[in-house]
């Protein structure tokens, strides 16, 4: 037995609401075939009628009528041809349960990205289900047909709401799950390659066919977009890149910069664009986004910790409205939350256009990682202490990229990926070097989110299998991050099994983060490596400078650990750095990277003979005055070399 609530209409009492209990009728079944084959031709006819009268009936409610408004024209008659359609296939003879699900599930799920609530859509079906009866029963000359008409009618109704209504809850089943899934893929983030494009890959795979971009401004304040995921986005920047549209900017001045991604990035508020083609603001882009099929948008600038705009989403629907409904508003605020809480805790590194970071990607994926050396020198007695090994990516052309380039492009993957391909560098060039009579030392970066991970932990042990690379003789130099610490889950464990294993352990840029200071009390470093950028602007302020070699270096040297001071580019600095006794040195005063063949050759035309006598640079005789005055100290190294 089947109970149904059936709105019945019979010729002499007009409707009334009974209780109908049914048998096993089947709604699609034969016996409604022959009734329904004999209506089909009059249902277009009805079909119109019904439409104009929804209309009406929508027009005279503030809150639909405000929702249709986000339709041009065009779109509401396409609107009003579908809604008929779906009444005539409702009642269609061939129509088939599956069929009928299938295709009121999808209602069901557009009904919800346009923002139709489910009481209106009950509403609707009311008034359908009375227009159907009116149209079909003064048709019918059997009474027996009209009951069967009625049921049938009531039970594809009944089934119609029912599978709309799962299509509601399939769309808010997806943004849950989405919500789930930023939360997990923002925490796993350890740097900006892999937050970006992770958010945009969960965007790109929510239900209303969504698009969408990150950009930031670039230091000659243009925006940039650096990714993007979606369906039809690539066809959307092509068209940028070609000139057909604008460029976005945030300049008010020019009308690239009026649109919803300047406004927003200098309102600081997120913009929503309901209805993209009615928008007057968007004229620039309209050409192509329409074809596109973008509907509405949303830019939501990203900002700092001081409240500035650094970062903007733009995110586009097929679907009007999209970004209006409570469930997409929701999501867009904890995205808005999640990622700039991530943004504010990872490294922001150099803008880099997304392009240009596929270009990157591809040169990685072709294996084009090629390593150049930077020698680093005894300050003590001026000899070779070691090799730096500093990655490249050579193109086709020979040119060479640097990291500060293509690092922003590379996530976690493609660090490891790159890690791999240095170590696999270091097994021949090692070799190369040992036949030619030399065996430095050498020392190789590894980024902070490789702390714990398994993979750079083989991948090391298979180097120094391979290549016959003894641990001793390699430095792991750990770069300094915002996500670095030791007390991630096998941190601690990790650095000692690197230890174990004979691997000599340094800090790369020390003063370059908030924590570095703690980290030479988590870690028992065998060298720290002083910031270039404290002593870059020596020439300037040489006082500031000499100050930050002198201080970091004593802190060190009572901690047990090694110095090396980044960045000496010129005799005076190396000078200077030697007579307040940092142990190491590198920098452009002393070689410039070079290949592993150009090494030797290097070394050839070097001397490293010492002397004792006063300074000879104006800053080396400003570091002694130093010494003098912290620490009464005259010289702190008697011995100063001199170089090539």
């Amino acid at each position: 037995m089947y109970v149904v609530l059936t709105s019945q209409i019979s010729r002499n009492q007009g409707p009334k609401v009974i209780l109908s209990v049914l048998g096993t009728m089947d709604a699609y079944g034969d016996d409604i075939k022959r009734v329904l084959r004999r209506v089909e031709n009059s249902m277009s006819h009805s079909a119109r009628s019904f439409v104009a009268e929804l209309l009406t009936s929508i027009q005279m409610d503030a809150d639909k009528a405000a929702l249709f408004r986000r339709f041009t024209p065009t779109e509401l008659d396409t609107l009003a041809t579908r809604v008929g359609e779906h009444m005539v296939r409702l009642v269609s003879p061939d129509l088939t349960r599956t069929d009928h699900r299938s295709a009121a599930e999808s209602a069901g799920r557009a009904n919800a990205l346009a923002g139709v609530e489910i009481l209106w859509l009950l509403q609707t079906f009311g008034m359908l289900e009375l227009h159907l009866l009116r149209a079909i029963l003064p048709i019918i000359n059997d009474v027996s047909e009209e009951d069967l008409v009625r049921a049938a009618l009531s039970r594809r109704i009944h089934l119609e709401l029912e599978a709309q209504i799962f299509g509601y809850q399939q769309v808010k089943a997806q943004l849950n799950r989405a919500h789930h899934e930023l939360d997990e893929q923002v925490l796993a983030s350890s740097n900006n390659a892999d937050l970006v494009r992770r958010i945009l890959n969960i965007l790109s795979q929510l239900p209303g066919n969504v698009n969408a971009f990150f950009a930031r401004v670039n230091r000659q304040r243009q925006i940039q977009i650096e990714a993007s995921a979606g369906r039809t986005i690539d066809q959307y920047l092509e068209a940028m890149e070609k000139g057909i549209i604008p460029y976005l900017s945030i300049d008010e001045s020019i009308p690239a910069g009026c649109g919803p991604a300047g406004r927003a990035w200098r309102s600081r508020k997120t913009i929503v664009v309901d209805a993209w083609a009615l928008d007057d603001y968007l004229l620039p882009w309209k050409s192509v986004g329409i074809d596109l099929g973008f509907r509405s948008s949303a830019s939501m600038p990203l900002l700092d910790a001081s409240g500035n705009s650094s970062a903007i989403l733009v995110i586009y629907s097929e679907f009007p409205g999209y970004f209006s409904t409570p469930e997409i508003q929701g999501l867009l605020n904890h995205l808005k939350n999640l990622v700039e809480n991530a943004l504010h805790r990872l490294d922001r590194p150099e803008v880099v256009p997304y392009r240009e970071q596929e270009e990157y990607r591809g040169l990685l994926m072709r294996s084009s990682v090629t390593p150049l050396y930077q020698p680093i020198i005894d300050l003590k007695t001026g000899k070779l202490h070691k090799l730096e090994m500093l990655a490249r990516l050579r193109r086709e052309n020979g040119s060479l990229i640097s990291p500060l380039r293509f690092l922003p492009a590379f996530g976690e993957s493609e660090l490891l990926d790159l890690f791999r391909q240095m170590l696999g560098h270091l097994c021949s060039d090692f070799q190369c070097l040992e036949q030619k009579g030399l065996a430095p030392l050498f020392s190789i970066n590894l980024p902070a989110e490789a702390i714990g991970n398994e993979e750079y932990e083989r991948a090391l042990l298979e180097c120094t299998a391979r290549g016959h690379v003894p641990a001793s003789r390699v430095t792991i130099e750990i770069l300094e991050t915002g996500r670095f610490n030791c007390e991630l889950p096998g941190g601690k464990e990790f650095v000692s099994r690197l230890r174990e294993y004979g691997f000599r352990l340094a800090q790369d840029d020390l003063g370059a983060g908030y924590s570095s200071l703690l980290r030479m009390e988590e870690i028992p470093f065998d060298e720290i490596k002083i910031d270039q950028a404290l002593v870059k602007n020596a020439a300037a302020n040489p006082h500031r400078a000499l100050q930050f070699i002198l201080n970091l270096t004593r802190l060190a040297h009572a901690c047990g650990t090694r110095v090396t001071v980044e960045g000496l580019e010129s005799p005076e600095l190396i000078e200077a750095a030697a007579i307040l006794g940092a142990d190491y040195g590198q920098g452009f005063g002393i070689c410039e990277p070079v290949a592993v063949h150009d090494i030797a050759p290097w070394l050839a035309s070097c001397s490293d003979s010492t002397h004792s006598a006063a300074p000879k640079t104006a800053l080396g005789r400003m570091a002694e005055q130093l010494l003098q005055d912290e620490y009464g100290e005259k010289r702190y190294e008697e011995n100063l070399p001199q170089f090539c």
